[in-house]
């Protein structure tokens, strides 16, 4: 796959998925003035998106 890994293609697909959640969740935070249920939306989602990004940087700093 020309020098790329399959390690480092899903820790790129992985942040992309984060990236993308991320955005939704401070989306729905900014929209939660309408309900209660955007704002369960935006915890879930940057709850999510945080998880993503900690659990692929504890790998990258382990020397993986």
């Amino acid at each position: 796959m020309d020098g790329i890994s399959l390690a480092q293609l899903s820790r790129i697909m992985l942040h992309g998925i984060a990236l993308v959640l991320g955005s939704l969740g401070v989306f729905c935070l900014y929209c939660s003035c309408f309900g209660a249920h955007l704002a369960q939306y935006a915890i879930f989602c940057l709850g999510t998106a945080t998880g993503i990004i900690v659990a692929s940087d504890s790998e990258k700093r382990a020397g993986r």
